[in-house]
């Protein structure tokens, strides 16, 4: 038996630019009936303290026909995650993964996705993996007590120094040893530490039952068709295992897209009849890595003739942003964003046909 598309879910973190309202508008027209919940703000609050109105949340979630089956707590980059260093703020962390599981029971989810988390660059590795450890299992207590599966997913190496591959995970979830505690997988760690979804089902069987499921590159969380990952391959994989579990898009990275500003024939947004192609050649320690992007900006779109072999104004600009803010930019033939939209700074390019050889000019400096 084949994926069902009641395994399929949809994560609100992509979303999280737009209302929780919009996000579940969008479940609805769309037909996907199950979400995984990221308690972000604003669509959903959660600290240490407590969560935000639970009737109100649930009451939502029924007017749209949507249910939610799993819960994810936002870690790693914030100020709460598995492994953190001060007792204080262990504490605080574990109360607050501790709602989030008292959340998933609220709402009728039976899963809380969970993580490593990560230790000090230069602690002592068996400090802070201990300290991971301990802080789990106290969590899988909690969730013993809600009737709630702790799933567990591994990261990249730039994301932890603690739970990173395949054999860190199998240690991990050996030492922990809690039948409440159970695995995942998200295709792009285990893309990026060059592990296969055979690899894990292998290790850890009918144990296995929950996937951040994307097309890596492997680094990026890409919409499935813009990564390099067999989707043909991997629906093999999970049929041959009698994979039942939940497959959710977590698309977390922002996929580039061609947009436009608005004009008096159509508003701002983005355009579908431009074709975006993006080519990552992942860089090492010798060379760093370049990202090349191609695309094909039809004539009429600029309602401009290219036979008639005239200039036009053109410019292009590009944002370097590895995450939230800019860090720097570059032009051509333009230097600063905020004249984009200002023509008296474009540049002319003339258009010529292929056979066209420009004429040699003459240097009289020679």
């Amino acid at each position: 038996m084949g994926i069902r598309r009641s395994q399929l879910v949809n994560m609100n973190q992509h979303y999280r630019r737009f209302s929780l309202d919009y996000f579940l508008d969008c479940q609805q027209r769309l037909g996907i009936r199950q979400i995984e919940l990221w308690c972000g703000a604003s669509h959903f609050w959660l600290d240490h303290e407590g969560t935000g109105d639970v009737p109100a949340l649930k009451q939502k979630l029924r007017e749209h026909d949507v249910r939610v089956v799993s819960v994810t707590a936002p870690s790693i980059a914030y100020q709460y995650q598995y492994a953190s260093q001060e007792p204080e703020l262990l504490e605080y962390s574990f109360r607050y993964f501790s709602n989030a599981i008292r959340l998933a029971a609220q709402l009728g989810a039976d899963r809380v996705v969970v993580n490593s988390g990560w230790g000090y660059t230069g602690e002592d590795e068996s400090t802070m993996w201990n300290r991971c450890r301990d802080h789990l299992y106290r969590l899988c207590r909690v969730a013993e007590a809600e009737g709630i599966l702790l799933v567990m997913e591994s990261l990249r190496d730039d994301e932890s120094n603690l739970v990173y591959d395949l054999p860190r995970a199998r240690e991990m979830y050996r030492q922990i040893g809690h039948p409440n505690l159970k695995m995942m997988v998200d295709n792009i760690a285990t893309g990026a530490a060059g592990e296969t979804l055979e690899d894990w089902f292998n290790a850890f069987g009918d144990d296995l039952i929950h996937m951040h499921f994307l097309d890596g590159d492997p680094w990026l969380h890409n919409v499935w068709g813009d990564g390099n990952t067999s989707l043909s391959r991997q629906l093999q994989i999970m049929q041959a295992h009698h994979f039942t579990g939940y497959l959710v898009l977590t698309l977390v990275d922002g996929n580039p897209a061609i947009l436009q500003r608005a004009t008096k024939e159509r508003p701002a947004g983005p355009l579908p009849e431009v074709p975006l192609k993006v080519i990552r050649h992942q860089g090492d320690y010798d060379r760093p890595g370049r990202t090349v992007y191609e695309c094909l900006i039809p004539w009429r779109l600029l309602k401009f003739d290219p036979e008639s072999g005239k200039p036009f104004g053109f410019c292009v600009q590009f944002n370097e942003s590895d995450g939230w803010w800019r860090k720097g930019w570059e032009g051509y033939f333009l230097q600063m964003g905020g004249h984009i939209i200002d023509p008296r700074r474009f540049g002319d390019l003339t258009p010529l046909k292929p056979d066209h050889r420009p004429m040699e000019r003459h240097n009289p400096c020679k």
